[in-house]
């Protein structure tokens, strides 16, 4: 019997109404998910349950329902689950369900790199993006993962590349990005990050603009 036989029917079918185009199905589907994985947080499936969702949501990010539950999924749970919901975890997940084979073209294709840029932007949102809480001169800062910030914009880089029709969204998710962790310190080592190595590629972007 596999996941879907065995699991609550109930629960998988938050999924679909997440591809709803009515704005309420979808934010009552997603609540729907949320609620379910937290009451059911100390059972043994948990693990299994929030998998399930990113590796879903992650592969139908293209959504915007979709996008929004993994965002919600990740912000909520990344505690619980943090070898499942690390940066290069997720990372690794999005590659892999979005991967784009010779068999894949045309409507395929870009839903695949949209469900990329919103995957990433997902997990800038969910906060995950910050680490550890700096206090200094009275006020409290979160120091950005700079490895995981490269890696996701490595991530948007690709993205960029692959379509001409991408360059201005992907642009847009940088920012996003950048502003997630501005103000923190080592936000200048940040910037230095996304300029160097294998994101010199945002260089030509930015200087285009």
């Amino acid at each position: 019997m596999n996941y879907k036989e065995e699991r609550n029917s109930k629960f998988l079918s938050y999924f679909w109404d997440l591809a709803s185009d009515d704005d309420k199905t979808r934010i009552a589907a997603c609540c729907n998910i949320i609620t379910f994985l937290k009451e059911n947080e100390s059972t043994s499936s948990h693990k299994s349950d929030v998998e399930y969702a990113v590796k879903r949501s992650s592969r139908q990010s293209a959504r915007q329902g979709f996008a929004t539950c993994l965002t919600e999924v990740l912000r909520s749970f990344s505690h619980s689950s943090k070898e499942l919901t690390s940066v290069d975890s997720l990372l690794n997940i999005l590659e892999k369900e979005t991967r784009i084979t010779g068999s894949v073209k045309g409507a395929e294709e870009r839903d695949f790199l949209f469900a990329r840029i919103f995957g990433v932007l997902a997990i800038v949102r969910s906060g995950l993006l910050l680490g550890d809480v700096c206090t200094g001169k009275g006020t409290k800062h979160y120091k950005p993962h700079l490895n995981s910030v490269s890696r996701v914009l490595k991530c948007l880089s690709q993205v960029y590349h692959a379509k001409k029709w991408a360059e201005e969204v992907v642009t847009e998710s940088v920012f996003e990005v950048l502003y997630s962790v501005a103000g923190a310190p080592g936000d200048r080592k940040v910037a230095r990050a996304m300029f160097c190595g294998d994101n010199s590629d945002f260089v030509d972007m930015f200087q285009r603009m």
